[in-house]
């Protein structure tokens, strides 16, 4: 008798075991996006994030605390607990843990702490008006691999910030968007889109940080989306710019030269490849997107 059905069954069978694992395979060592800063609070806030249930509050010192979202007794969340002090208190039997994950309390034991009580902290970063978390080795946590977002902050560029959208997909498949100029023609073709963006070839890098798509569009009328910041009439050039960072900050870039100055605007776009809300399906993809324009005039190149 043949063993080749056999044979085959086993390779799909390998196959799908391939595939379920890859599904949850993320890049650990990195800063992820949890929220906008000002949403993390005094209240317990649960997110999960890359499939660790986190729960996130903040200091009295204006800090944020980032726990793994089980008491190690029962596995009750912490985030239906309560604050106690700087840290917070399970809802079945009481144990304490500060923000560091360290058990203080533990009522009804003597007044001794059980060995093994700790929870699992995670560093916790805030710039641009976002909380990052790592989710890696915290001894390898560096704030200066944040990406960096030019001109946050500067005076000359205004500021606008978009709110938190969900996506009920692979996380992948948002970076895939954010890297593809060439949907730009049809999905935005009252904003961004200009004739050229139909047909001109794009150039693709890869750099150490990420992916880099870019091409230059001549000679043609100004998108809708631009024109309120270019002081001409007229036709002109535009560099579209688009750039994806691991684990998944993407930027997205127009430069207009306008002769004696150059018009530019950049939107940042950073986010989770997991759900902002507790116990949703794993594949949900959080945003948050903060966009810096230039002021209603050219900045200065």
């Amino acid at each position: 008798m043949s063993t080749t059905p056999r044979r085959e069954t086993l390779t799909w069978a390998a196959l799908a075991t391939v595939v379920a694992v890859a599904e949850h395979v993320f890049l650990r060592n990195a800063w992820y996006v949890a929220a906008w800063d000002h949403l993390i609070g005094d209240d317990l806030t649960a997110l999960t994030i890359l499939g660790d249930h986190i729960c996130l509050f903040r200091r009295s010192d204006g800090t944020v605390a980032a726990l793994a979202d089980a008491c190690p007794h029962r596995k009750l969340p912490l985030s239906m607990g309560r604050r106690c002090g700087d840290g917070v208190e399970c809802g079945y039997h009481g144990l304490v843990f500060d923000g560091n994950g360290a058990c203080v309390k533990a009522p009804g034991n003597q007044g001794r702490i059980p060995r093994g009580a700790d929870v699992r902290s995670y560093p916790v970063v805030e710039r641009y008006g976002l909380s990052w978390v790592w989710m890696g080795n915290p001894e390898r946590a560096d704030p200066a691999d944040i990406v960096e977002i030019e001109h946050y902050g500067d005076p000359d560029w205004g500021l606008n910030t978009g709110p938190a959208m969900d996506f009920s997909c692979d996380y992948r498949y948002i970076v895939d968007n954010l890297l593809d100029p060439s949907h730009v023609a049809w999905v935005h073709d009252t904003s961004f889109a200009q004739e050229a963006a139909r047909d001109t070839p794009l150039e693709v890098e890869k750099r150490d940080t990420g992916v880099c798509v870019s091409r230059w569009l001549y000679g043609g009328e100004v998108a809708p989306f631009y024109a309120k910041l270019v002081e001409f009439d007229g036709p002109c050039d535009r560099h579209q710019h688009y750039e994806a960072f691991y684990p998944s900050p993407a930027l997205a870039r127009a430069v207009i030269p306008t002769g004696r100055a150059t018009t530019t605007s950049s939107k940042w776009t950073v986010g989770t490849s997991s759900p902002r809300s507790p116990r949703r399906p794993p594949a949900t993809t959080s945003f948050s997107s903060a966009t810096s324009d230039p002021a209603m005039r050219p900045s200065t190149a």
